[in-house]
């Protein structure tokens, strides 16, 4: 029996690495598909060997375009089918399995449970979208239902699962894994806790808050952008903060965004006077709230969930976006604010 997860980030690491620890799996057992050109920590790669890197479309990403389904070339989708039931098939050496996926909402994650190998499947945690109380259809609406009818006729295996993001309707369906009790809230009968897989690191230095640099360029201007900084780094300074900690989210990793993240660190370093110390894009934070006891700063990043979890006080910096940006005219979700706490805004005169 071979063991298929599906992984496209740290948590989804993690969450596997847990799963074959507690149950005890060989690892020589386990596959992993890896995905939005994910890489397995180094000091990993000997333990975990057999990786297959997948690359699909992710919304907003247009690079990851590569899909099994052809669109009107039937011809070309059941060619790509088949190479991907050889690719698996070169590893499981045709084996049974299980499937591990936080979702089945992609072609490949249909490809596996419908195989007829595949012996059942787990639904794994993935941050904050399996925490909240609802499981999104992938075709909503009668025009997409109809759309998805006649794709899953003529495709059935790339369609079979396809029609919620969680799916248990299958005989298949083995139930869902997660960190943490409060998770998957309308599977809560189904729900295995694992707890925390996080793991404690050495930074060589103490911190004493982490600033996650989220990608705001995407709603807020440059003028706007350095505002918002400016009044985070008054908020720090009032905090007495001596070492701040910061990391980009993924998206600046991008070549596309080498520049953007350029310009992110001119206003940064502009804005704050204490020490800053950048954290790498190998750093796992969650793995720095296991080690350290430090707030962490953020808009509202998945993050938050596992750090609160672990003691930090965990701060969105939403409000400051909100009083800069008006216009962008979210709001706090109630989910959001069970591990958030409002940073502190000043709305004395500041030049605005």
């Amino acid at each position: 029996m071979k063991h298929i997860f599906s992984v496209w980030g740290h948590l989804t690491f993690y969450i596997a690495k847990r799963i074959i620890e507690l149950d005890q799996l060989n690892p020589d057992d386990c596959i992993f598909v890896l995905a939005r050109d994910y890489k397995i920590m180094e000091k990993y790669q000997k333990q975990f060997k057999n990786q297959i890197h997948i690359r699909y479309r992710v919304e907003g990403e247009n690079q990851f375009s590569n899909r099994i389904f052809a669109g009107a070339n039937f011809i070309a989708t059941h060619r790509n089918i088949a190479h991907f039931d050889s690719l698996i098939d070169s590893y499981t050496k045709g084996d049974t399995y299980i499937y591990y996926s936080a979702n089945l909402g992609n072609d490949y994650g249909n490809l596996l449970v419908s195989n007829k190998h595949c012996q059942g499947y787990f639904v794994t945690e993935d941050g904050m979208g399996s925490y909240r109380d609802f499981n999104p259809e992938v075709f909503p609406g009668i025009l997409q239902k109809l759309t998805y009818r006649i794709l899953r006729t003529l495709y059935p295996r790339l369609y079979r699962y396809k029609h919620h993001f969680i799916v248990t309707d299958s005989p298949k369906f083995r139930g869902c894994i997660a960190s943490q009790p409060q998770c998957f809230p309308l599977h809560q009968q189904y729900l295995r806790v694992i707890g925390l897989p996080f793991e404690h690191v050495d930074l060589g230095f103490t911190p004493d808050c982490i600033l996650s640099i989220d990608p705001m360029h995407l709603y807020c201007d440059w003028e706007a952008i350095t505002k918002i900084y400016s009044q985070i780094a008054t908020v720090f300074k009032k905090k007495n903060y001596k070492t701040i900690a910061y990391k980009f989210h993924p998206t600046f990793d991008a070549e596309a965004n080498k520049e953007i993240k350029r310009v992110f660190n001119k206003i940064i370093h502009d804005c704050f006077a204490d020490e800053l110390v950048e954290l790498g894009s190998h750093v796992v934070l969650e793995n720095i709230f296991m080690s350290y006891k430090c707030d962490f700063y953020s808009n509202n990043s998945a993050v938050g969930i596992y750090a609160h979890g672990m003691g930090a006080t965990c701060y969105t910096i939403y409000p400051i976006i909100k009083k800069f940006v008006p216009s962008i005219g979210m709001e706090i979700s109630s989910l959001v604010s069970q591990y958030y706490v409002n940073i502190p805004v000043d709305n004395t005169n500041d030049n605005e």
